[in-house]
């Protein structure tokens, strides 16, 4: 799979009233520790026509399925530094959330989602608490539904 298969356009957010804001290219999440990442690309959107709705989607592509699970296990300790304590240690505050998604893996920490399909892996995040779970819930399952398509295409 490549970016352009799997990546949201503004037909695809048309119900949000979204402004892309910006586009960049992404080292691996667990940069500068070595991985097979063969693309990575965030998108900014704002929502609802209004930079206070900051919505990030974050794309990384790898060699293999194995790969983008290993790489998002190890990197929900470096997306966020944040932390909290669950039966006596500190942990990341991605914690898996079974059922929300039918991906290969899953976290959620508040309103952030990070998922692995296939080899390709997802972050779809927020800043500022100002965009429902629901919304971002919404957001990946439309990013999971092309994934979806293109492997659907090679089987």
């Amino acid at each position: 799979m490549v970016l352009d298969q799997v990546r949201l356009t503004f037909e695809d957010l048309v119900q949000y009233s979204p402004r892309h804001s910006s586009s960049q290219a992404l080292l691996s999440p667990i940069s500068p520790k070595p991985s097979e990442c063969n693309f990575g690309w965030r998108d900014r959107w704002w929502l609802n026509k209004t930079s206070a709705q900051n919505l990030s989607l974050n794309y990384w592509g790898f060699a293999s399925m194995e790969e983008a699970i290993r790489v998002s296990k190890l990197s929900i300790n470096r997306i966020s530094a944040r932390q909290r304590f669950i039966n006596g240690t500190r942990q990341s505050i991605y914690q898996p959330e079974a059922g929300l998604l039918t991906a290969d893996c899953m976290w959620r920490a508040e309103r952030n989602i990070l998922f692995a399909r296939s080899n390709i892996l997802i972050l779809v995040s927020e800043s500022g608490h100002k965009i429902e779970l629901a919304v971002t819930i919404d957001i990946a399952q439309k990013i999971l539904n092309k994934i979806e398509a293109q492997l659907s295409l090679t089987t």
